[in-house]
């Protein structure tokens, strides 16, 4: 509180200068002032002042009351303290409190009188923008007062005007705004109040509407235009003032002249207005309508006067106008209000029949719409429009999808109307309407295509009619028809003319003209329906034109194989399309992109797509894990194998386990190995055969101890088939490995006796083996590579067993030559894998010596 500063000091010293009691009061006063405890100290002061009147701070006790009071909004007690003051240093100190307890008593004569007498000194240059404020305020207040006494009025507001123009342009401008823009108002200064306004509006956002509404109210006083463009923004605001803001908008622009721009914003000024001023709004519109002789809509305005009932020739007249407005603005409700009191016998109504059915027609009330027209053709045939109200009412028909209808009215059209200018679509109604009843009628539907060929025909012969496009798409559509009454040559001879044309059915003329050679030309067909397929034939279903070129493309691959991937391709496609494809002929494409799946990529993802949708079986599953692998997506190959374990085959086990050996899961893949030997001991299959040896494999690989190796090798190895091959022969070098180890003589001599054995006939196993070389031909070369690798290996071991350096080196040198010759063909992986190593050993002997 500003009392603190000045009493705090001033009291503590003075207990050193009164007497012993005087001194004690101040101490109190001090001290409860300091704790904050003002309502003590307050009282304390009064008992103080009436203790001692005459002491010497009397001004400075009477300065903290008087803000004591002022605090408490006690401004009378406050004022009365103010006036005990007798210093003029405490009178200056506490000059702004009085003023404010003035103002807030009303008493602005004397606030006024004292702030001017204040700023009449030299030395008040501090306070001098608040006391100001205070004179301004007070002298607009009085002005409020004032508002009876027009001279007084005045002469109070050029008194206020000076100081709010200084307030204006200071700090204090916010405050003082409002007041000065009303001030302006008094004073007839309208443009400087509009813009103070206008500044307001900027400033506060809540309160926007209201100053922009004053600002626009005192534009009218000296600018139309600003006040109109000041309401539009009220409007647009939207918020409670914009309907007031968009009726005087409005009254401004008839007041302007500006016509055009009512007519322009009829329906938003009606959505914007209140609802008591649509009446007077409607007046302003009518009369700015009827001044532009556009005739648009003054209905409320017109139907106000027929209200009055005025003799009939008045009353026609204003019934002919609001029939022609309502017709301008689709205003059905009062174009049939007019109609109902035009007299039957009017030359008018004909045509206020017909701009009815007009109406109905864009409400989209068709039957009413085409009653009105048949009402208007049957009863007034002398109607200057009748070939307008005829062809109007072949198009509802149509609209409504009443084929016989509309192919009726359209022929009496073109039988009344012959050089009409609308002559061409009623034509086109009748050819429209024809295909229609043609496509969609199941009974009688042969007679009803022979109707179609036969209309179809007549309007063809129309000359200068059609343009040449159109006049195509319709002996298209004959064309067509006539295949569809089996008269194929007439659509083949109509056809082939337009084969030639780039038009909009080009590419379903081709399809037509394939299905017409299906039967008796194959190659015609698949020549045409190709290129039907290329530009996007839609005659029928894409799918099915697929499907019908795989079936004639097969049959044509029993003579020419090179058609069967033409056929895959096709039958392909209808499925990719969502053609539904026969459980045969999804298993035989599915199939035929599986065996060429792992050298084809494009193959692999149709196989893939075409198994996804397969029902789940021991084949499908088998192929689609198979996919995986080739991708090596071994996670996803094991994921799916293993989810369906339960319609696991032979092939699909083993790829389980080969899957399981890729992803470091030995122990998993050991025990399907073992699982698939235990179901085929005598390993009558590939994929038992093959389970046995990579079982045995892995195990060694490991490090596992496996005893019955040797006997499941040796059987592997005496029940040898070319076919399975190179599991046979891998087993026998596996065996020699595992049986001769380290032992240079004993490998030499198993080398020596499987390659006797694997070449003799002795046996039916063995002598079958051996017939079977001259009907496998990739077989046969893989045999011939793992002999020529038994002899490589026979000279390495040879070598080994050489203490003479140079026989050593000749024996490495012709074994090297041969492993040269087995690497420079295609050979099995495992093979190539012994082939490598064998020559790395040689090549680290040769660096060595």
């Amino acid at each position: 509180m500003r009392a603190v500063y000045f009493l705090l000091f001033p009291l503590i010293c003075a207990a050193q200068m009164h007497t012993e009691e005087e001194a004690l009061a101040l101490r109190r006063i001090a001290d409860f002032w300091q704790e904050g405890e003002y309502q003590i100290a307050k009282s304390q002061i009064e008992e103080y002042l009436k203790q001692f009147p005459q002491s010497s701070y009397s001004d400075t006790l009477c300065a903290a009351l008087g803000d004591l009071f002022l605090r408490e909004k006690n401004y009378s007690n406050a004022l009365s303290c103010y006036s005990q003051i007798v210093s003029k240093e405490w009178l200056d100190q506490v000059f702004l409190n009085r003023l404010q307890a003035l103002y807030h008593l009303e008493w602005y004569a004397t606030l006024a009188d004292e702030c001017e007498s204040y700023l009449g000194r030299q030395d008040t240059e501090d306070s001098k923008l608040q006391v100001t404020y205070y004179l301004a305020i007070s002298l607009y207040q009085q002005c409020l007062n004032a508002s009876k006494n027009p001279e007084q009025l005045e002469k109070l507001a050029l008194r206020a005007q000076p100081y709010f123009v200084t307030l204006f342009q200071s700090d204090l401008s916010n405050e003082v705004s409002q007041a000065f823009a009303h001030l302006c108002c008094i004073l007839k200064d309208y443009a400087k109040a509009s813009d103070i306004y206008l500044d307001l509006a900027q400033h506060d956002e809540s309160g926007k509407e209201d100053f922009l509404f004053q600002a626009a109210m005192l534009q009218t006083e000296f600018d139309k235009e600003k006040a109109s463009r000041t309401f539009e923004e009220i409007a647009n605001l939207g918020q409670h003032r914009a309907q007031d803001a968009a009726f005087n908008r409005l009254v401004l622009s008839f007041e302007l002249g500006k016509y055009d721009d009512l007519a322009a914003s009829k329906e938003e000024l009606f959505r914007q207005i209140p609802e008591d001023k649509i009446p007077h709004a409607r007046l302003f519109l009518g009369r700015s309508y009827l001044a532009l002789k556009k005739y648009p809509e003054a209905t409320q305005e017109l139907k106000s006067f027929i209200d009055t009932n005025p003799p009939y020739e008045m009353l026609r007249a204003a019934l002919v106008q609001l029939l022609d407005a309502a017709q301008q603005t689709n205003d059905l409700f009062s174009f049939d209000a007019a109609m109902a009191k035009l007299s039957p016998e009017d030359p008018e109504r004909p045509k206020a029949i017909f701009s009815r059915a007009i109406l109905l027609k864009k409400e989209r009330r068709i039957e009413e719409a085409k009653q009105d027209l048949n009402t208007l053709l049957s009863s007034y045939p002398q109607f200057p429009q009748s070939a307008q109200a005829a062809f109007e009412l072949t198009h509802l028909e149509y609209q409504t999808k009443s084929w016989s209808a509309c192919r009726a009215t359209a022929i009496g059209f073109i039988q009344r109307f012959p050089s009409h200018e609308l002559l061409s679509f009623a034509w086109r109604y009748l050819a429209s309407s024809s295909a229609q009843l043609a496509s969609q009628e199941p009974a009688g539907e042969v007679m009803l295509k022979k109707q179609l060929a036969s209309d179809l025909e007549n309007l063809l012969q129309q000359q200068n009619l059609l343009a040449d496009a159109e006049r195509n798409d319709w002996q298209f559509l004959l064309a067509k028809t006539y295949y569809e009454l089996n008269q194929k040559e007439r659509s083949l001879s109509i056809l082939m003319p337009l084969s030639e044309l780039a038009f909009s059915q080009d590419a379903n003329t081709k399809l037509l003209i394939a299905l017409i050679h299906k039967e008796k030309s194959p190659e015609l067909f698949c020549q045409y329906a190709e290129e039907a397929l290329q530009f996007k034939a839609d005659l029928i279903d894409p799918a099915q034109t697929h499907i019908a070129l795989f079936n004639t493309y097969l049959d044509r691959s029993k003579d020419e194989p090179q058609f069967l991937d033409k056929a895959a391709n096709h039958l392909f496609a209808s499925f990719s399309l969502k053609g539904t494809l026969q459980q045969e002929n999804h298993l035989w494409l599915s199939d035929y992109f599986f065996t060429r799946a792992q050298e084809d990529s494009s193959a692999a993802q149709k196989a893939f797509e075409l198994l996804k949708k397969s029902e789940p079986s021991e084949d499908t599953i088998y192929k689609l894990a198979k996919l995986y692998d080739w991708q090596s997506r071994t996670d996803e190959a094991i994921a799916l194998l293993e989810g369906n374990k339960s319609i696991l085959n032979l092939d699909a086990r083993l790829l389980l386990a080969e899957s399981y050996v890729r992803v470091g899961k030995t122990k998993q893949a050991s025990e399907q190995f073992d699982s698939i030997v235990a179901s085929s001991p005598l390993f009558k299959n590939q994929a038992s055969a093959s389970a046995c040896l990579q079982g045995i494999q892995l195990k060694r690989s490991l490090g596992i101890a496996a005893p019955e190796a040797a006997a499941a090798l040796k059987t592997l190895i005496l029940q040898r088939s070319l076919t399975n091959e190179p599991i046979h022969l891998e087993a026998a070098l596996e065996y020699i490995d595992l049986q001769a180890q380290k032992d240079l003589d004993k490998r030499l001599s198993l080398l020596a006796k499987t390659k006797a054995d694997f070449q003799s006939t002795a046996d039916l196993l063995s002598k079958d083996y051996q017939e079977s070389r001259h009907k496998l031909p990739q077989k046969e070369k893989i045999y011939q590579s793992y002999m020529t690798f038994f002899d490589a290996d026979a000279y390495l071991c040879q070598a080994n067993l050489k203490e003479d350096i140079s026989q050593r080196k000749e024996l490495q040198a012709k074994a090297k030559d041969l492993l040269l010759q087995i690497i420079a063909d295609p050979i099995p992986a495992p093979l190539k894998a012994r082939v490598r190593e064998k020559l790395q050993l040689l090549n680290c002997d040769e660096s060595g010596s």
